[in-house]
């Protein structure tokens, strides 16, 4: 992530990486066992309480508990504003059953609530700056309505 051009790279192996603007990020997914656990998007994040837990670093939704003892199936999808890739998926589980108590799954469960947590700041850079050039827009506007206002004044 490079926070001071808002750029991020995805890397894929040693062949391919690609150069996206935190602009280009639309929104990111996570599902667990086939079923989506975490959403995240511009301005309104979800996070699943059922997912992170109360100790997460981002506050949960009020999404419906499953209470499932192992975990065979673990992905992020994060969606872009591309044509070419639209979506990245992240499989970091895939037909392995691993036990949710043991130290595999938490390792991974923590790796991926960084990896939510960084596309959060992502999203709301995007968010901030999206404000910033609306606020922008607006005291131009304001200004130019000034100006107009104050020759058509000295006109009358």
């Amino acid at each position: 992530i490079d926070n001071q051009n808002k750029k991020f790279i995805y890397q894929k192996g040693k062949s391919f990486s690609k150069t996206y603007k935190f602009s280009d990020l639309i929104n990111y997914e996570v599902y667990e066992n086939g079923h989506s656990k975490v959403k995240g998007r511009a301005g309104s994040a979800l996070i699943g309480g059922a997912f992170f837990g109360l100790g997460g670093l981002i506050v949960g939704s009020s999404m419906s508990r499953n209470i499932n003892e192992k975990c065979n199936q673990l992905k992020l999808i994060i969606r872009l504003n591309d044509f070419d890739c639209p979506q990245i998926m992240i499989t970091y589980v895939d037909n392995v059953d691993w036990d949710k108590n043991g130290w595999t799954y938490r390792n991974m469960k923590e790796n991926l609530q960084s990896v939510c947590s960084m596309l959060e700041f992502m999203l709301n850079e995007k968010t901030l700056e999206q404000y910033s050039t609306v606020k922008q827009e607006e005291k131009t506007s304001e200004q130019k309505s000034q100006k107009e206002h104050i020759v058509l004044q000295k006109g009358i």
